[in-house]
């Protein structure tokens, strides 16, 4: 058999062990992502009632928290959600691209980067910007107390006035094939931050109608018990969404890098075919040649 249809059933076979592989990380990412999808929209609706119990509050004047007041024009604090791992498609790409979008438009120059997952440093790497800290450890399925520690960074460093507010930089899941990166505002928790968040309460009537609450214990207790409990829920519901968004992008990833391989499988495979009968003939008229010239 000649060197080039060798040649042509290794890589044939090679291929072949690539599929399998893409294929097993495509049913594994099928499952993790059926678990993500789950968690993330068993929190949804929780989220929805926090934010909008603050909202309605941040309506009453004698009300304050050191989370819900602006300050003075100052450095910025980007919490980029990102994966640990590769083979994810455009996930981790377009993140990033949309982010370094979104600060440029936006004249954001001063920013410190807090990172969740390790592509998160090829942000800062490419445009220039500090990397303070990385949080690799939240698995698959991220947990609740495991993400108190960042969200407790980011609240003691805002309470702090280290920085006048923090951005997040994450991938909101809409289904298995359509994920959409977003930068929205966490702190403080102004009235334009709950508009980038998609609260379509009736604010106008909201208003008037909590000046007609009685509050117990008081307002003021509740906006201190509420408001951290929100940026709670709304940084570890974008981390949930973000797992459920790199799952399916690795799931769709794998599903295509098996389908490409059959393809290839199939091309390579007539092409050895054909070399090969090529060869046979070439062997049958050598053969027949031979023959004819011994007699």
């Amino acid at each position: 058999m000649p060197v080039g249809t060798k040649a042509l059933k290794k890589r044939i076979a090679s291929v072949k062990n690539t599929k399998k592989m893409t294929k097993a990380m495509e049913m594994v990412s099928a499952a993790k992502m059926r678990k993500s999808v789950t968690a993330t929209q068993k929190t949804r609706l929780f989220t929805t009632l926090n934010r909008e119990l603050v909202s309605h509050l941040s309506y009453v004047e004698d009300i304050s928290h050191p989370l819900m007041s602006e300050k003075e024009a100052g450095k910025t604090l980007l919490v980029l959600i990102t994966s640990n791992r590769g083979l994810c498609g455009s996930y981790n790409s377009n993140v990033i691209k949309d982010t370094q979008a979104y600060l440029k438009s936006n004249g954001v120059t001063d920013v410190d980067v807090l990172g969740v997952g390790k592509k998160s440093a090829v942000f800062c790497k490419r445009y220039g910007y500090t990397l303070i800290g990385v949080y690799e450890e939240f698995s698959d399925k991220p947990e609740f107390d495991t993400v108190l520690m960042l969200v407790k960074r980011v609240m003691n460093e805002f309470a702090l006035e280290k920085y006048n507010r923090v951005l997040v930089a994450y991938t909101d899941f809409r289904s298995p094939v359509l994920q959409t990166a977003t930068v929205r505002q966490l702190l403080p928790l102004t009235r334009d931050a709950f508009d980038m968040f998609g609260d379509t309460s009736d604010t106008g009537q909201s208003s008037s109608q909590m000046e007609n609450y009685i509050f117990e214990p008081s307002q003021q207790e509740i906006v201190n018990e509420v408001v951290p409990r929100l940026v709670e829920v709304l940084l570890y519901q974008m981390i949930l969404e973000s797992s459920a968004s790199e799952h399916s992008s690795r799931m769709v990833a794998m599903k295509n890098a098996t389908d490409n391989a059959s393809d290839l499988i199939e091309t390579m495979t007539l092409v050895y075919n054909k070399a090969r009968q090529a060869a046979i003939t070439q062997e049958i008229s050598e053969i027949v040649g031979g023959a004819v010239a011994l007699e």
